[in-house]
């Protein structure tokens, strides 16, 4: 399977949408995009901080130089399948936040 988390987050608002539950399902997407972009503000105010060496590395992708056109592209890493195989997900983000009941709803 996949990560529990995103699993059960995405099967919650596609039963929202397929129930034409529009408001709601709008809502879960508006968290999930602003969790991101609090994500990435964290990650750009520990750059200014501490400087280069806390530089974001991501997860699953990796800059690469194109073997046709010497590009710099990023490659994936085949990591998740690796998590994915041995159900370890400890290395992906909490990518809802959880709202003011407890839960990811």
């Amino acid at each position: 399977g996949i990560n529990a988390e995103y699993g059960k987050q995405w099967y919650q608002r596609r039963v929202r949408v397929e129930g034409q539950d529009f408001p709601s399902a709008n809502t879960m997407k508006v968290r999930l995009e602003e969790a991101q972009r609090a994500r990435r503000r964290a990650r750009e105010a520990k750059v200014a901080a501490e400087g280069p060496s806390a530089k974001y590395v991501p997860k699953w992708f990796a800059k690469k130089k194109c073997e046709i056109t010497g590009d710099e592209i990023w490659r994936f890493t085949d990591e998740y399948w690796k998590c994915k195989e041995t159900q370890t997900w400890d290395r992906c983000p909490t990518v809802y936040l959880e709202d003011e009941e407890g839960d990811n709803t």
